[in-house]
C-alpha cells in the first residue's frame, strides 16, 4: 500500500465516531426544553422520551430543575463525537416520576407566594427593584429571585429578611433589558419569536457602524428590538455585508466615463448596483465595472459642472 493511499485511510478513520459516541447515539436523543429563567435549550436523554413529559435535570443556576419537552431531535453519532458536545448539553436529565411532577406543581404555586412576598418587602424598605420571578430548585433547598432595576441594588438587609422567612439559600439576579426580553420572550419587528428568546445563549456588542455597513437607515427607532436597544440580528450578516463592501467603492467616490466624471450616488450591495450622477444624468454600473473606470476627483467634478454652467 502507498503512503497516500495510507495517509487517506488514516484520515478517514479519523473522521469515524468513535464507539462511545455510537453508543449514546443508539441510546439517547436531543430534547429541547423550554427553561423558566433563559431561552430555550437541549439537554441530552435517554430514547423514549416525548413532547410534554417533564424532564428533571441539573442547572446552572438551580442544583434540579423541572423542565418541559417541546421537541425531540435524534441524536447522530458525528453530533455525540463532537468536542465539548457534553459540556455543551445537560447529559443528567431523566423523566420525572409523580412524585417529582407533584413537588414541580407545589413550587409553582409557592413560587409566585415568594415573588410577591419579596416584592413587598423590597417596597417596604425602599430597594428600588422590580421582582420578575422567582424560581425554586425541585428539592426547595434554593431560590433563584429575578429582578430589574435603574441600577445597582443593595439588598443585604432584604436577604436577612428573606433568608429568616423561607429558610432556604436565596440568590438574586438583576435582569438587564436584554436579559428581559429574552426571558419574557415576544415577537420581533419581523414577526418571528425574538431569537435572544429562541436560540440566542450569549449576547454580541451592536454597535450602529453595524447598520451603517449594511447600508441601513440610521434610525433608532427602526433598528431597536423589544428591549430598546439595538437588534441583535444586525450582527448575523455583518461580516458578509464588511467583506462584500471592500469591493464596492464608498460613497462620494469620483471615477472618469469617457470624458465626463460621475459621482457614486448610492450602492446597493445585493443587487451589485452602483448609481452615480455627473451633475446632468445618472447611470447604473456593478462593482466590476466601476472599479475598472479611472479615478477622480472632487475637484475635477466640481471643474466640470462650472464649465457646463458656464457653457450654458
Amino acid at each position: 500500500m502507498s503512503k497516500e493511499e495510507e495517509n487517506k485511510d488514516s484520515e478517514s478513520a479519523a473522521l469515524e465516531p468513535s464507539a462511545r459516541a455510537i453508543r449514546l447515539a443508539q441510546t439517547h436523543v436531543l430534547a429541547k426544553v423550554r427553561w423558566r429563567y433563559r431561552p430555550e435549550g437541549f439537554v441530552l436523554a435517554k430514547k423514549g422520551v416525548q413532547v410534554h413529559d417533564i424532564l428533571v435535570v441539573t442547572s446552572d443556576f438551580l442544583d434540579t430543575d423541572a423542565v418541559e419537552v417541546i421537541a425531540v431531535r435524534p441524536l447522530t453519532p458525528e453530533q455525540a463525537d463532537r468536542p465539548g458536545f457534553e459540556e455543551a448539553v445537560n447529559h443528567q436529565a431523566h423523566c420525572a416520576s409523580e412524585d417529582e411532577i407533584r413537588k414541580r406543581n407545589n413550587n409553582l404555586t409557592e413560587e409566585r407566594q415568594i415573588a410577591q412576598r419579596t416584592q413587598r418587602e423590597s417596597d417596604q424598605r425602599g430597594v428600588g427593584m422590580t421582582v420578575r420571578g422567582a424560581y425554586l430548585s425541585l428539592d426547595r433547598k434554593k431560590v433563584l429571585i429575578t429582578y430589574t432595576a435603574d441600577g445597582k441594588v443593595d439588598f443585604r438587609e432584604l436577604l436577612k429578611i428573606l433568608g429568616a422567612a423561607f429558610h432556604m439559600k436565596i440568590e438574586f439576579c438583576q435582569l438587564y433589558p436584554r436579559d428581559y426580553a429574552q426571558v419574557v420572550g415576544g415577537l420581533g419587528v419581523c414577526g418571528l419569536p425574538l431569537c435572544c428568546n429562541a436560540f440566542l445563549s450569549s449576547f454580541k456588542t451592536i454597535t450602529l457602524s453595524m447598520a451603517k455597513t449594511q447600508n441601513l437607515s440610521l434610525n433608532i427607532a427602526k433598528l431597536s428590538g423589544q428591549c430598546g436597544r439595538l437588534m441583535c440580528c444586525l450582527a448575523y450578516e455583518n461580516d458578509l455585508y464588511a467583506e462584500i463592501r471592500t469591493k464596492f467603492p464608498s460613497s462620494n467616490s469620483f471615477a472618469l466615463v469617457g470624458k465626463r466624471i460621475f459621482k457614486v450616488v448610492s450602492v446597493n450591495m445585493l443587487s451589485d448596483s452602483i448609481v452615480a450622477t455627473d451633475g446632468d444624468t445618472y447611470e447604473n454600473f456593478t462593482a466590476e465595472e466601476w472599479m475598472k473606470l479611472p479615478a477622480s476627483t472632487k475637484l475635477e467634478f466640481n471643474a466640470q459642472k462650472a464649465e457646463r454652467k458656464h457653457n450654458e
